[in-house]
């Protein structure tokens, strides 16, 4: 049986051109595998970031604080993802 998993934050990491990182964690109101709120907090984090004519080399985005999907936040302990979606 497949381990889903709920996160509560996002990570992205910024390699530039030279060698210099750029890291910035947001944390979700609260844990979800919903691919929409996954995608709503990378794109503010994104944007946060402010790129203009940075030359960049490579882009991570991590979840990260990870709990196991279960009754304790309101989705079913099966093997169906709750969004639909495998965690990843």
């Amino acid at each position: 049986m497949p381990l889903w998993q709920a996160a509560r934050a996002l990570t992205l990491t910024l390699s530039f051109v030279g060698g210099p990182k750029w890291e910035k964690k947001r944390r979700l109101t609260g844990p979800s595998t919903h691919e929409d709120d996954l995608r709503l907090l990378a794109y503010k984090v994104m944007d946060a970031a402010g790129l203009q004519q940075g030359r960049l080399t490579g882009l991570a985005l991590r979840r990260e604080d990870l709990v196991d999907v279960g009754h304790r936040y309101g989705f079913p302990a099966t093997s169906a993802c709750p969004s639909g979606s495998a965690a990843q």
